[in-house]
């Protein structure tokens, strides 16, 4: 987005132009907004809904296994 609002800015570039790219930045911050908000929900969701179990492991015969 930062790309095609430093092209959007260049003073040489003509109504047309200028619109279509700052209709790119547009459509662009609508995707990354829905993508933060799901990423939000998924958070919301994964609250609480495992827990976390402290385990002692071998850690060479593990390292070893990978």
């Amino acid at each position: 987005m930062k790309g095609y609002a430093d092209i959007a800015r260049r003073k040489e570039l003509d109504a047309s132009e200028r619109s279509r790219y700052l209709e790119i930045i547009h459509d662009e911050s609508q995707r990354l907004n829905r993508l933060l908000d799901e990423l939000f929900n998924m958070a919301r969701m994964d609250v609480n809904t495992f827990t976390i179990s402290k385990e002692t492991v071998q850690l060479s015969s593990f390292l070893q296994t990978i």
